[in-house]
């Protein structure tokens, strides 16, 4: 029987809600902590995309007011 060993390697730890949450979006994940609440949807929505590093050119379409319902549903049933 051929046994390998691994020098480094590291129990593997389940995933948690926090843990997969942190992984998506650090700012989700850290709201709960912080306790801290956004004012304005866009805000949490550009912070959102800015957890992604979305390129700086989407950025400025990580916001509500730039989608109508004629754009939201093209994306939809593309």
């Amino acid at each position: 029987m051929n046994k390998l060993i691994f020098r480094n390697s590291k129990p593997l730890r389940a995933l948690d809600e926090r843990r997969m949450l942190a992984m998506a979006s650090p700012t989700a994940a850290e709201l709960p902590i912080k306790g801290r609440t956004f004012q304005d949807p866009n805000e949490a929505f550009l912070e959102c995309c800015m957890d992604r590093k979305l390129p700086d050119a989407c950025l400025n379409k990580c916001n509500f007011n730039y989608y109508n319902q004629q754009s939201v549903s093209f994306y939809i049933f593309i």
